[in-house]
């Protein structure tokens, strides 16, 4: 099978995160997906679950070979949360969103 993309980091496993993981997994887009949040019992779930391959508690954990990194976090984390993760990202990889709004 010819991926995409070979490894996807989502931050924020939830409703939006972890549907969109499961669905490129669903459609062959991505290789593996790792996820990174912060409760530990969600990133089991979702493993568990198949959204995801394996996940992440630490971001200084991040692989360097990522293609795909998505922020599925509320919108006022966005910025720093995705911050934390450029320092492991290598050239070309594509960094995206889909910020959460639950309020004003």
């Amino acid at each position: 099978m010819s991926f995409i993309f070979r490894k996807m980091v989502v931050v924020g496993v939830g409703l939006i995160g972890g549907s969109l993981a499961l669905d490129a997994k669903r459609l062959g887009l991505i290789e593996e997906v790792v996820g990174f949040g912060r409760s530990e019992k969600n990133l089991r779930f979702a493993k568990q679950h198949g959204i995801i391959d394996r996940y992440l508690l630490d971001e200084g954990d991040t692989p360097t070979d990522i293609d795909f990194l998505l922020s599925a976090t509320p919108v006022r984390a966005e910025v720093l949360t995705t911050a934390r993760f450029l320092p492991a990202l290598q050239a070309g990889c594509i960094v995206s969103d889909v910020g959460s709004v639950k309020g004003e």
